[in-house]
């Protein structure tokens, strides 16, 4: 009925009220003509004058329990469908919009018992079942909810809504070409349904029949050219279709409908950088994780991205790219309290220091087939041991916690550098744990024989474990390790790190002379009190990476100086990675490498342990075999190690039940030891 219709029946009410002010009937009459022209407030005048005549007249409190709804007034107009009940247990109305507000209230079960009860009233209320359906399907119960809507089918077999969500129910349970049969008779009932061509396009994409679902995609936006979702899964099939351009413009659209859908801004993010358009892709990324602070594919695609070669290569000189918006890491390290009262100018150049150390971590970031692991054979021996009776689930390599370092200087030199003092500064105190294990490029090296995995304090009795690259993450997967958060859940944790971490290099600085050592592989490089580069032998790709070590080192430098006294402690705090990858340059023939973690102390559900025996804080790594990879290539012993036969027996059998199937070398040194 046109408003022009219910305008003539309202005045046709108002007559009949007027010639009897006690005509409850023309009261709800009333009231429903209201309702229909939007007025809900004076439709519910209308329904409480009409219940002040009649108490007793369970369709005026149905009908007001209604408008009460539609007023967000729920719990009153539950009240108001009990009353009705009350006076008429049969009123099936009454329980069919009881049903309705108790799944709107999230009380499901009762909502079903309420749809229940009016379809035992009248079993041909399609609609009943419909919703009835609905809940079932959230409550999880989707064969249920399978067979109410084939119910609601059989009594209006016209019915797309019914078509649509049982099509959404089907695809969920694998069953898609049943779920596509059900789309097209949603589309066969109703060919201007937005809905069943969205939902069509979704499963004809699984389907793998991406013409088809961009082209249902299409119709559905047609129909509704505001239909976000269509525009933002429209952009996913566009891009798997290799139409970046037109992809793109298909996730601008879903912006321009919904500038929070952090998912498009996330897909938006990944097209941008396949583009070229770096910056751009970080900018996309930031904004999904400001709008959406849980979206875990967003942060790690933001971490890709600023750990690749690319990103850095793309930038130029003076770049004033963002790194810190929305960077977990950051929030954590340079602590909030501590920013707080920062100048503008201390905050500037706390946010250069931050990108310069993404810079170094990407610049340190090792990628070598293989790494040394110095350790003693009783190490080797617990790393063999199963953790639980499971296959596979062997003991993890420790990180252990470098505040019980050997090294009395670890984790000042850098602030020595910073400083451009002679000797290293006191350590500094920090409300993080920082844990780590070495590595080194130096394979069977004597020197590091005599240094580690000493048996009773014999030199030349450790083992050297040799590991292939698959142990740690790929360059660029990470560049910064997220600190674990005090509010993770720690249901979802396992017993385990279980996760790999990038392997970064050792850089070793010279106090007295300032320069600054790299040494990769066999090779050892130098920077001089400059930072510029001292050897002319160098490749040129290798010269460049240098000099950019050293660029960002003088860079570091020169930021921490700008820093006023009161702001240094914050900085120093958010470079507690730098300070830990910057040793005395007298470990230089170490060749070392690290992989890092940072742990609360306060987290309650925190990993960390007391390692046993030791004076140190743990938390386990990776096993040797996990998850079907075999991480272990050689172990090479310490020439001085006498039950080596022994070992490679033991060591064969146990690597064979922890489920290995690839053949590891064992040998012993065979250089001398003076």
């Amino acid at each position: 009925m046109d408003e022009e219709k219910l305008q003539e029946e309202l005045e046709k009410w108002e007559r009949e009220i007027v010639l009897d002010p006690e005509n409850f009937t023309a009261y709800v009459k009333k009231g429903n003509v209201l309702d229909d022209l939007g007025r809900s407030r004076e439709a519910l005048d209308s329904y409480n004058r009409a219940l002040e005549i009649n108490p007793a007249y369970d369709k005026a409190y149905c009908n007001r329990g209604i408008v009460l709804k539609k007023l967000g007034r729920q719990e009153e107009a539950l009240s108001s469908y009990d009353k009705s009940l009350e006076i008429n247990p049969r009123n099936d109305a009454a329980h069919y919009n009881r049903g309705y507000i108790l799944n709107d209230l999230g009380r499901k079960e009762e909502a079903l018992a309420s749809y229940g009860k009016a379809l035992q009233i009248n079993p041909e209320d399609y609609a009943a079942y419909y919703n009835k359906g609905n809940i079932l399907n959230d409550l999880k119960r989707k064969e249920e909810a399978l067979d109410s809507y084939d119910k609601a089918l059989e009594i209006k077999p016209d019915y797309d809504k019914a078509y649509c969500n049982r099509g959404i129910i089907l695809k969920s349970l694998g069953r898609k070409e049943e779920a596509l049969s059900s789309y097209n008779q949603a589309l066969e009932a109703n060919p201007g349904y937005d809905a069943a061509y969205y939902n069509r396009g979704n499963v004809l994409d699984d389907l793998g029949r991406k013409e088809e679902a961009l082209a249902s995609y299409n119709k559905a936006l047609e129909i509704n050219p505001d239909y976000g979702a269509a525009y933002y899964n429209r952009g996913n099939v566009l891009d798997d279709l290799g139409r970046k351009e037109e992809a793109l413009a298909s996730y601008n659209k879903a912006l321009e409908i919904n500038p929070r859908h952090d998912a498009s801004l996330n897909n938006k993010g990944l097209l941008l950088s396949g583009l070229g358009k770096r910056e751009e892709a970080l900018a996309c990324y930031i904004q999904a994780i400001q709008i959406n602070a849980n979206n875990e594919i967003a942060k790690r695609n933001r971490r890709s991205l600023v750990g690749s070669k690319e990103f850095w290569d793309s930038l130029p000189e003076n770049s004033q790219v963002d790194l810190w918006s929305g960077d977990d890491d950051f929030n954590i390290l340079a602590n909030k309290e501590q920013l707080e009262g920062c100048s503008g100018k201390d905050l500037f150049h706390i946010h250069r220091l931050w990108v310069e150390q993404y810079r170094l971590l990407y610049l340190l970031n090792a990628d070598l087939e293989q790494v040394g692991h110095y350790t003693s054979s009783m190490v080797f021996e617990t790393l063999l041991q199963k953790q639980t009776k499971e296959n596979g689930k062997a003991s993890p390599l420790l990180l252990c916690s470098l505040a019980a370092a050997n090294d009395p200087t670890e984790g000042t030199v850098f602030q020595a550098f910073l400083t451009q003092d002679c000797l290293p500064s006191q350590r500094i105190q920090s409300h993080l744990a920082v844990l780590q294990a070495s590595f080194s490029s130096a394979i069977d090296s004597l020197n590091q024989f005599r240094l580690y995995g000493k048996n009773k304090g014999e030199e030349g009795t450790g083992l050297c474990l040799v590991f292939n690259r698959t142990f740690f993450a790929k360059p660029g997967e990470t560049s910064m390790i997220a600190v674990q958060k005090e509010d993770d859940d720690s249901s979802k944790k396992e017993a385990n790190m279980c996760r790999k971490l990038p392997l970064y290099w050792v850089l070793y600085y010279e106090c007295s002379s300032g320069r600054m050592y790299y040494t990769p592989a066999c090779f050892e490089y130098s920077l001089n009190k400059d930072f510029d580069v001292c050897e002319d032998t160098l490749k040129e790709s290798e010269r460049k990476k240098f000099q950019e070590i050293g660029k960002s080192l003088r860079k570091i430098r020169e930021h921490f100086e700008h820093i006023s006294e009161k702001a240094q402690k914050a900085a120093l705090e958010m470079l507690i990675y730098l300070r830990h990858l910057v040793k005395d340059a007298a470990f230089k023939d170490e060749k070392e490498l690290r992989i890092l973690s940072l742990h609360s102390y306060h987290d309650q559900n925190s990993l960390l342990k007391v390692l046993p025996g030791k004076n140190c804080l743990s938390v386990g790594y990776l096993p040797v075999i996990h998850d079907g990879e075999e991480y272990l290539e050689k172990v090479i012993a310490g020439p001085k190690l006498r039950d080596f036969a022994n070992l490679v027996d033991v060591a064969q059998f146990r690597l064979h039940h922890l489920g290995g199937k690839k053949k590891v070398v064992f040998r012993q040194s065979q250089a001398p030891l003076s």
